[in-house]
């Protein structure tokens, strides 16, 4: 079930890459949000107009799949059966769903992030199958978070009242002690050294990892 849902996400994302790439090209699209691209209702007999803002803004040469969770079996997948894309984000994947899929099919450069307490002892053994294959795979650890620290629930949370946040970590602990902001701007900054090694020859200045932020290289294992 999971591989033909799996199927279904890739079909997805060949159509939304078609989509863009129209919008980039200039190409009128049917709008089914009719308004919601207009200036205003009475320029609703017009509701492709603002189409127009999007063409050749996009750098189509360039095109990097990523993806949380699931969301990160769906890169690996996506990156085999589009072949238009050239590098793949992985946000702490679960890979049950392409156990079936073999490295030397992903021929696009890889990078795992992941958080120190979800992944599955089978779960990194197929990473680092992916990780052994080639030289263009990376693996990261962010220490101490939790599966859902890279989501925007924590931040979600943050932004609650003090009663209402101790109720929602105590039902649901969705969160780590590390500060979120923290964790989204090191995966943020992993990312862009990622892409400057591959763009610029990594001739650019490196991003830099907050202050508390530790990450190690390579596969680690669950620890609690």
């Amino acid at each position: 079930m999971r591989q033909a849902q799996l199927q279904i996400r890739v079909n997805e994302v060949q159509k939304t890459l078609d989509l863009l790439r129209k919008l980039n090209n200039g190409e009128q699209i049917e709008n089914i949000l009719h308004n919601y691209f207009t200036r205003s209702a009475e320029c609703s007999e017009n509701r492709n107009e603002r189409q127009i803002d999007f063409k050749n803004v996009m750098d189509t040469d360039k095109l990097i799949l990523a993806g949380h969770s699931y969301g990160g079996a769906t890169v690996i997948c996506g990156l085999k059966e589009i072949p238009e894309f050239q590098i793949g984000i992985c946000l702490d994947s679960w890979m049950f769903p392409v156990k079936e899929i073999k490295p030397e099919d992903v021929k696009q450069r890889l990078l795992f992030i992941n958080m120190e307490t979800f992944q599955s002892e089978s779960s990194l053994i197929k990473m680092n199958q992916f990780l052994q294959n080639s030289e263009t795979v990376e693996v990261w650890t962010i220490k101490n978070t939790r599966h859902t620290d890279i989501s925007d629930f924590p931040l979600l949370i943050m932004a609650c009242s003090g009663w209402v946040k101790s109720v929602v970590n105590w039902l649901i602990p969705l969160q780590s002690n590390a500060n979120p902001y923290h964790i989204h701007e090191a995966t943020v900054s992993m990312c862009l050294n990622f892409f400057q090694n591959i763009f610029d020859n990594g001739t650019s200045k490196a991003a830099q990892i907050p202050t508390g932020i530790e990450i190690t290289k390579g596969i680690k294992l669950k620890t609690i």
